[in-house]
């Protein structure tokens, strides 16, 4: 009968267990799942449940009927694309305040807030003459405007600036 050489029995030092432990920890570094979106981006734009909110009238599902409730923003995408370049000629069905029909510029202009009239449309800041559109924001005032929900206006801001990127 053979006999197995003589074999150590595999010994652990002490200092070898928090170790594994911290490398065991190390590999649950990577996931993203509960980051937050990076500042002036859409992710970060749609982040906010007030901008979530507009599609409470601005969709298909929408309070309005028809055309009358302007572009879809029922989604990240469809409310890029369907305010992006697009202006109260883009939605003639669509029912606005006066004086804000008489403003040329679209509601979202790549790059450039102080010629969205989105931002007139949701904040007083933007309201009190950038763009003309005293009337639309106090439609969206209190309830659907921005002012109160602390970051959202840089955020938005900081998203056209950086080129309403989707």
């Amino acid at each position: 009968m053979q006999t197995m050489p003589n074999q150590r029995p595999l010994r652990f030092s002490l200092w070898l267990l928090p170790l594994l432990g911290l490398l065991l920890l190390a590999g649950c570094g990577d996931d993203d799942s509960g980051s937050t979106p990076e500042a002036g981006t859409l992710d970060k734009v749609w982040s906010y449940d007030r901008i979530k909110a507009c599609a409470d009238c601005h969709s298909p599902a929408g309070g309005g009927t028809g055309a009358s409730n302007g572009p879809d923003l029922s989604t990240p995408a469809k409310f890029r694309n369907n305010l992006l370049g697009a202006s109260i000629d883009s939605y003639p069905g669509w029912n606005t305040t006066q004086d804000c029909s008489t403003t040329s510029f679209p509601w979202i202009t790549e790059s450039t807030p102080n010629k969205s009239a989105l931002l007139a449309a949701v904040s007083w800041k933007w309201a009190e003459g950038n763009t003309n559109c005293e009337g639309t924001y106090s439609f969206h005032q209190p309830n659907n405007a921005i002012d109160n929900v602390p970051g959202l206006l840089a955020d938005l801001e900081l998203w056209i600036e950086n080129g309403a990127n989707p």
